[in-house]
């Protein structure tokens, strides 16, 4: 079939249906992710930016609340008091400066506020443990502190829990000459709050949240797996790149997390929270699913319906397509299947009764044509007969006349034998052989008119046994006596001559008759070249037209008579035949 066939164009607009549209929702697929996943990370970097805000104003507010200690009346008497006051001195003024310390209690976090007068070696203190005092002054002894910074602190004891610790001097000191100081303040704040900020920050979310710093434990929610918060620390201590905040994606143990972070202004710590991507993506994970088996539904659909399409229109079409081909070839006995019951089936049938119907009008037009032909050859041969008799008789009459009647006896033999050949009208068909011995009587007949007439004829014996129609020759030689030779003076030359040329791998057999006669102009020969393709009844030159029309019908398609001008100086006809 054509290249092009119709179910190439329908699977083709398929696939150009389907193909954008699937494009269409994997772009959809994509964005919708990248613009979740986007807004995922901003809300969360949003979430951790406000337990961040509240972390940091709390321990801020912790240290509000001491700028004006240093002004009590009773904290000064503390931090002012000798070295060598008495027991009841020091004793009254540390549960002053004690009360004064209860009072400016801030916030519901755990905490404690630590107060030491360098001048008298006394402390006093809101903790909890009674040994802590014992705790601190190692510290102070071992300077194992930093102004004004927040810094993680673990003693590591029972009796004292890790806490976030801020130490200021007053006067202001470097650390090297804090020891000058006159009173040195301490705020302790127990990390428990801070790990319960981060359930309540894990109860809001689909994270785990927990606080890192490096070189220091990490401060996480009851019940979270240290394991995985270790290694999502050691992705954000590669990943992070001294950013306050960010997000990246970690893979732990094959599972890839979404990691946000953000860092406190007042800890310098970093507030971090991680949640499983497939987790945060699974609502549009479970939408492309859908998608897909959409998609996938679609597919098999147009499958389906391409292969309907194939069976049911496909297949009948080809069948008619190859019935239509096979018709035109010329198998007018092939026949389509009856064994449908659709449009096709009756389209089939229709076909077969068709071909039926062409088979039939080709037989009756075939024998027609056959009987047509026969007929008309039968006609075209009366018509040259009658020709060549008369021209013999006009002979014989002047030959009577001029009283040769020697000429005459042996023009009456030549004639008698010429009639006793052209006279079996039922045989339509001569040899090469007969129709050449027929020509040599009737030249040598004008050559007993004409003295001056010379002919040559040069036949291969291989072509003498050709089958071709009767008298096809002899109108030729005829047209040179008449047209060419006798309206000449001097020497008359006629050459009649065979061959076979090869055109294509097949034979083509060619008799040329030549004469030196008189010729013809340019203008002349294409008019007689023209007539030769007129109706039979058109006027003039009937015997050259009658032996083309003999050739074109008797033989292939290429056959027939051409002429053009002869070296000798006259006309050269040629007749071409092959066999069909």
């Amino acid at each position: 079939m054509p290249k092009a066939n119709l179910f190439k164009k329908v699977l083709l607009i398929l696939c150009m249906v389907l193909l954008p549209l699937t494009l269409m929702l994997m772009y959809v697929s994509q964005v919708s992710i990248s613009v979740v996943r986007e807004e995922i990370e901003t809300n969360s970097r949003s979430r951790l930016s406000f337990y961040m805000q509240r972390l940091d104003s709390e321990f801020n507010n912790f240290v509000s609340s001491i700028a004006n200690l240093n002004k009590d009346t009773d904290i000064q008497k503390f931090t002012q008091m000798e070295e060598n006051a008495t027991d009841y001195t020091k004793l009254k003024y540390k549960l002053e400066s004690g009360k004064e310390l209860s009072s400016i209690n801030y916030g519901s976090w755990e905490h404690a506020y630590t107060l030491y007068a360098a001048n008298s070696g006394e402390m006093v203190s809101t903790h909890s443990s009674v040994r802590y005092n014992d705790y601190f002054l190692q510290k102070l002894q071992e300077q194992r502190y930093e102004q004004l910074v927040w810094k993680y602190d673990d003693p590591q004891l029972p009796h004292i829990r890790p806490a976030f610790v801020w130490w200021v001097s007053q006067p202001f000191a470097p650390l090297s000459a804090a020891a000058d100081a006159n009173t040195i303040t301490e705020i302790r704040v127990n990390i428990r709050d801070l790990a319960g900020m981060l359930d309540e920050f894990k109860g809001e979310s689909s994270g785990v949240p927990f606080l890192y710093h490096a070189g220091a434990p990490v401060i996480s929610p009851a019940g979270s797996d240290q394991r995985e918060i270790s290694e999502i620390a050691v992705r954000f201590s590669g990943q992070s790149g001294g950013e306050a905040e960010g997000t990246f994606t970690a893979r732990v143990e094959g599972v890839v997390y979404m990691v946000s972070y953000t860092t406190s202004v007042a800890l310098d710590w970093a507030l971090i929270e991680y949640v499983p991507l497939e987790q945060i993506l699974q609502p549009i994970t479970t939408s492309r699913k859908l998608m897909w088996l959409f998609m996938g539904l679609l597919v098999t659909l147009a499958v389906l319906s391409a292969y309907l399409l194939y069976r049911n229109i496909q297949v009948p079409i080809r069948k008619l397509y190859v019935a239509a081909k096979k018709l035109e070839g010329g198998s007018y006995a092939y026949r389509l299947p009856r064994n449908r019951n659709d449009e096709f089936g009756y389209l089939f049938e229709q076909f077969n009764n068709m071909t039926v119907q062409i088979g039939d009008l080709i037989d009756r037009v075939y024998a027609e044509k056959l009987r047509s032909r026969e007929a008309t050859l039968k006609q075209l041969q009366s018509q040259i007969n009658p020709h060549f008799l008369y021209n013999c008789l006009f002979f014989i009459k002047n030959m009577t006349r001029l009283g040769e009647k020697e000429t005459v006896m042996a023009m009456a033999v030549k004639l008698g034998d010429f009639f006793r050949y052209t006279t079996h009208v039922d045989q339509q068909e001569a040899t090469l052989r007969e129709e050449v011995t027929l020509v040599d009587n009737y030249l040598s007949i004008q050559q007993m008119r004409m003295k001056r007439l010379r002919f040559e004829i040069s036949v291969p014996e291989e072509l003498m046994e050709l089958s071709i129609p009767r008298l096809l020759l002899q109108p030729l030689v005829e047209n040179a006596v008449v047209h060419g030779i006798e309206p000449k003076e001097g020497e008359a030359l006629i050459q009649v001559r065979g061959e076979t040329l090869n055109v294509n791998g097949r034979p083509v057999y060619v008799i040329t008759v030549e004469d030196n006669g008189v010729g013809m102009t340019e203008e002349a020969l294409q008019a007689l070249l023209a007539s030769l393709k007129r109706s039979q009844e058109a006027a003039g030159n009937c015997g050259l037209r009658n032996v083309h029309q003999r050739l074109v019908l008797r033989f292939s398609s290429g056959s027939g008579l051409s002429m053009e001008r002869s070296e000798l100086g006259g006309l050269k006809v040629a007749i071409c035949w092959s066999e069909l």
